[in-house]
């Protein structure tokens, strides 16, 4: 088991010698057995698996497939000390140099794969039974608490889904698997008068990864950040002022008069932001994270320096001739026309209310 054997390593390789044939007097030696294409399978799941975490802690997210490319690796046969215990669904391997142990479980363990749109609805109905059960303990009948909570379920089910859809895609399956359990960072060994002493796990020294990107046309090495708190803190600010617009410009109009605001104004206006604002922060706000990360480039010497990309030149006469023609040229300056009295309507009722 592969697995197992990983889970007692690492080896500390500082005082490595020649190999020497009394080494293995007395002793059952097993010598490599694997074809190359076998052995390379090997070491490229391996070493993903080590990379693994460091990308994904770096991408800030799971759903990384690393692909490792092990044709260049030098390979160097390494006699290593390893008891291996192996009876019925019992399989044990003990580190021979560390005393670090690793043991398999002797049931499976069984993992659920779920399409993304399960996913979805699953977290749809939960939010919806603690909507539904918040309002009726707070004094709402069981059927105006269906009703709201049908109401805001529905809109979750619409931000869910586009959530959901830019993740794995899964298909209904079951897979079983086995766990490893290791004695952590503390083994055992005997000393030369035979005393059972404690010792220390050396740590794996797996080099930290390295992130390329051509910037002007030069390939660099460089640092990426993505939801940092500035980013994330602006884009909820965005969504806030979307979605409460009217009631923003309203507050100018009647001079900050908090209660004199009538909401009702701008129920059109909530109605279209309550569910496109969630799926546009969701669909397109996060994914925008990912696709324009912050960059830092490192420097010869080691130090980083932010990298800014020129902004490119903006064709105003374009600009402009596109507003003008979205104002003055029918049919769509009529829309348009339509949309902007709407909207000036919608903050002038929420301003100043609906009268006597």
């Amino acid at each position: 088991d592969n697995l197992l054997l990983d889970g007692m390593e690492p080896f500390d390789t500082e005082d490595m010698a020649a190999f020497d044939c009394s080494m293995i007097a007395g002793q059952r030696v097993k010598t490599s057995d694997l074809d190359d294409k076998v052995l390379e399978g090997r070491v490229r799941e391996e070493t993903q698996e080590s990379y693994a975490p460091a990308v994904r802690k770096v991408l800030e997210t799971k759903a990384v497939d690393v692909q490792a490319d092990v044709k260049n690796t030098l390979r160097l046969p390494v006699l290593l000390p390893v008891y291996y215990i192996s009876r019925g669904n019992v399989l044990a391997a003990v580190n021979g140099q560390t005393g670090k142990v690793s043991v398999r479980a002797e049931k499976a363990s069984h993992y659920y794969f779920l399409p993304w749109w399960f996913k979805a609805i699953l977290a749809t109905a939960a939010a919806f039974l603690l909507i539904c059960g918040g309002l009726h303990l707070g004094g709402m009948t069981l059927w105006e608490s269906l009703v709201i909570s049908g109401m805001v379920g529905f809109v979750l089910l619409i931000v869910m889904l586009c959530m959901y859809s830019d993740t794995t895609k899964n298909r209904f399956s079951v897979e079983a698997g086995y766990k490893i359990f290791t004695s952590g960072e503390k083994g055992y060994a005997r000393n030369e008068s035979g005393e059972l002493t404690e010792s220390r796990i050396p740590e794996r020294r797996n080099a930290e990864p390295m992130f390329f990107r051509k910037l002007d046309g030069v390939l660099r090495q460089v640092v990426y950040r993505f939801t940092t708190p500035g980013r994330v803190l602006r884009m909820a600010l965005l969504a806030a002022v979307a979605l409460f617009l009217p009631v923003i410009v309203a507050l100018f109009l009647n001079g900050f008069n908090f209660a004199g605001l009538e909401l009702g104004g701008s129920a059109a206006w909530f109605c279209i932001a309550v569910p496109i604002v969630p799926v546009y922060v969701v669909k397109f706000g996060i994914v925008d994270l990912y696709e324009r990360p912050l960059v830092w480039t490192v420097e010869p010497d080691g130090s980083k320096k932010r990298y800014r990309k020129g902004l490119e030149p903006v064709n105003k006469m374009a600009v402009l001739r596109t507003i003008l023609r979205a104002l003055f040229i029918p049919p769509v300056c009529l829309a348009v026309w339509f949309g902007i009295a709407s909207f000036l309507a919608m903050c002038y009722l929420t301003a100043f209310g609906f009268g006597d």
